[in-house]
């Protein structure tokens, strides 16, 4: 019984071209999933790291459209479990990025069929035509799967306490420090509140009240902010620490569909992003076609095919 089934049971025939560019797909994808799970779980944020990310994707989905148009589908139908098993390892254990792998797996089938679909449909082969009826679906599918990821890794660390970090409001306050000496003559940088209130009293708001009234104001006994007297600390610690109170305050009812509508912000913003990559990855494919072309690696056979259709006679 299983020696017959052996017999009966035959491997698909995969020339060997289409295994290369299999191997080539797997590479290309463990090396751009590794390269930015690693950027965004360190904050790596330099240009070398960010160039070498658009690269790697920009070549994958090249590589991604030979195999749409040009592997055989047991191939290719393996090459996208593969991807989806691997995502899952990477990220599908983390908060809902399951749904993030399932997605993109989902949409890579989808412009898989929607590409054989239109292939299959027209008489000669039309590598432009073909590219725009799966390459936008395939950048669709990145951006919902680094929506998920970046959730993760990045902004899920701000859904429990919302806060702005010291590094950027440090850049915001100094245009707003700036318009502080014209308001309050006598500020400095690195002033605290105790001696702010005190040139407001003293220089600002003495010019607009009687001088008897001027000096009934107490500079001291501000509120006890952080356990310790507010005055202390100065105006820039104090008006960031009020912002993100503030801020704490008016997400904490919200804070069960932070994930998603950070996932969802992130998916429409990538997929403005990507719209040039679009395009450059279309003229990368043609190009690359062109040259396949060239060195007869891909050869333009004559088919003839036989269709049925239905008449009324």
């Amino acid at each position: 019984m299983k020696e017959s089934f052996v017999k009966n049971f035959k491997m698909p025939d995969i020339p060997k071209k289409q295994v290369w560019l299999g191997i080539i797909f797997v590479s290309l994808n463990l090396a751009f999933w590794s390269l930015l799970t690693y950027s965004l779980a360190l904050r790596v944020t330099s240009s070398l790291f960010v160039s070498s990310v658009i690269i790697l994707g920009l070549i994958l989905a090249v590589v991604y459209s030979l195999l749409v148009l040009f592997a055989r589908k047991h191939l290719t139908y393996f090459l996208y479990v593969f991807t989806g098993t691997l995502l899952f390892v990477l990220y599908g254990f983390y908060d809902f990025n399951f749904v993030g792998v399932l997605l993109f797996t989902s949409v890579l089938f989808l412009a898989h069929f929607r590409a054989q679909r239109f292939k299959n449909f027209i008489a000669d082969f039309r590598p432009y035509y073909l590219s725009r009826k799966f390459l936008p679906l395939f950048f669709t599918a990145l951006a919902i799967m680094i929506s998920f990821v970046y959730n993760s890794f990045v902004l899920q660390y701000y859904v429990e306490e919302p806060q702005i970090p010291e590094s950027v409001y440090s850049v915001v306050f100094a245009p707003v420090e700036y318009s502080l000496r014209f308001v309050a003559p006598g500020y400095e940088t690195g002033m605290t509140v105790e001696e702010f209130q005190e040139v407001l009293i003293n220089g600002f708001m003495a010019r607009f009240l009687p001088g008897e009234m001027s000096g009934q104001f107490d500079s001291g006994a501000l509120p006890d902010f952080f356990g310790e007297e507010a005055g202390s600390i100065t105006v820039e610690e104090f008006s960031l620490a009020w912002i993100n109170e503030t801020i704490d305050n008016i997400l904490t009812p919200y804070k069960s569909v932070l994930p998603a509508l950070f996932v969802f912000g992130i998916f429409l913003t990538l997929r403005f992003v990507f719209l040039p990559f679009v395009w450059v990855s279309t003229g990368l494919f043609l190009l690359v076609i062109k040259v396949l072309l060239l060195y007869n690696i891909i050869v333009l056979k004559e088919v003839t095919t036989v269709k049925q259709v239905p008449v009324l006679e």
